[in-house]
């Protein structure tokens, strides 16, 4: 049985990236006001985090260019919102990073780094928090055990789940 229940989506026409104006954050950062955006308003169903390790494909994508990163979004949909009229580019590289810092504190076996890191204030946060809801599944037939799965709120934070998750069971590969 699977850990995690993520309803997703994914625009059937893919995502494409625009360059939009960079708000003072972004430009003070220097990086460019580039958004990946849906080329249409239909959406498909997905259920991304069956897919076992996919924390690591995005982790794994190269942050020199945008197209890696694009491909993973055209595959799996945008991080924080499903059906969002547009992410910055900005942002899913700093969750990126983020990322490949928690799945460095799981091969070093860091484990007090990784719980002091979801602990702390916004401020010194070395990982983004994490937030998930409970889902908990009774048979239509009433004769099967009740099932208990992890809901988070975006791929974003199922990803993260699914890594701890995989850290929690020995699985660091």
């Amino acid at each position: 049985m699977p850990l995690l229940h993520l309803d997703w989506f994914v625009c059937q026409d893919g995502y494409r990236l625009e360059e939009r104006r960079a708000s003072r954050r972004i430009r003070r950062l220097g990086q460019t006001g580039l958004v990946i955006v849906p080329n249409s308003d239909a959406w498909l169903p997905s259920k991304p985090l069956t897919s076992s390790g996919l924390y690591r494909q995005l982790c794994g994508c190269d942050l020199g260019g945008p197209e890696e990163l694009l491909g993973f979004i055209q595959a799996n949909g945008l991080l924080f919102r499903a059906k969002a009229p547009k992410e910055t580019l900005a942002d899913v590289i700093e969750y990126v990073l983020s990322m490949r810092h928690l799945l460095a504190a799981i091969g070093r076996c860091d484990w007090s780094s990784i719980a002091d890191g979801l602990r702390c204030s916004d401020a010194g946060r070395l990982f983004p928090r994490v937030r998930v809801d409970v889902l908990f599944e009774i048979p239509k037939d009433g004769s099967a055990s009740p099932s208990l799965k992890l809901r988070p709120e975006n791929l974003a934070k199922g990803l993260q789940v699914q890594a701890l998750a995989d850290a929690s069971l020995g699985i660091l590969g």
